[in-house]
């Protein structure tokens, strides 16, 4: 390992500590074209540890070659192993003639703070209103006008009728049957959904996979490709 490397391998140990462990710092080699993860702080977040495979925002950062016209990326959402969205950042470590010697990336897991967010709604609102009003009529532009119908009737709208309505509306408007869909056209569905707040609903990508007839796994593996194609 290089000095340079060595500098920010004493660097991420610094600076997690300093920061804490809602963040998950790891430093990649990437000199001669392979991939090596040096140092990993608060692994537990994304799920990886130093022997995992690359992560698919990195690998797509790599496959497009980002770090040719920058020298950082920041705030990209990604999903951990068990699903989780995490805040991604990275920083390009270059040689003196610009080509790429190593990746340092940071993760943030904000999920004690959207916990601490909810505990502070229900002080002030009744469970009912923050698991049923709150979840899903924040989402209103995006449900169709058949179901806004029915809430304006005062018919009570389930989290999963939130749901369904949302996917409906993307169906009709893609004009395919499910079952003749393409990967690209699912990837294109997934991406105007997320555009409308959907994966914030609780159990979405549980349904939007049935169906989609695909796994959830594959869910968030299209939502990492839609954001990337932002």
């Amino acid at each position: 390992m290089n000095s340079k490397l060595e500098n920010y391998v004493s660097f991420i140990s610094f600076f997690s500590k300093a920061i804490g462990p809602d963040y998950e710092l790891y430093l990649l080699d990437t000199r001669g074209g392979k991939f090596k993860k040096l140092s990993l702080e608060y692994g537990k977040i994304s799920g990886k540890n130093l022997d995992s495979d690359l992560p698919p925002a990195i690998k797509s950062s790599l496959d497009k070659k980002e770090y040719q016209y920058t020298d950082y990326i920041v705030n990209r959402t990604t999903y951990s192993k068990t699903g989780k969205a995490l805040r991604t950042s990275m920083f390009f470590i270059k040689s003196d003639g610009g080509d790429l010697e190593g990746i340092m990336c940071i993760n943030f897991d904000d999920s004690r703070y959207e916990e601490l967010g909810k505990k502070i709604m229900y002080l002030c609102h009744p469970d009912a209103y923050i698991e049923e009003r709150i979840s899903s009529v924040s989402l209103i532009d995006n449900i169709d006008e058949g179901t806004l119908d029915h809430i304006n009737q005062g018919e009570k709208m389930t989290m999963e009728d939130t749901i369904m309505s949302m996917i409906d509306l993307e169906l009709k408007e893609a004009l395919i049957p499910v079952e003749r869909l393409t990967p690209d056209e699912k990837v294109q569905i997934v991406k105007n959904l997320d555009s409308k707040g959907f994966f914030m609903l609780k159990g979405a990508v549980s349904i939007l996979s049935k169906v989609l007839d695909m796994s959830q796994a594959s869910v968030y593996r299209y939502i990492n490709m839609a954001r990337d194609e932002k």
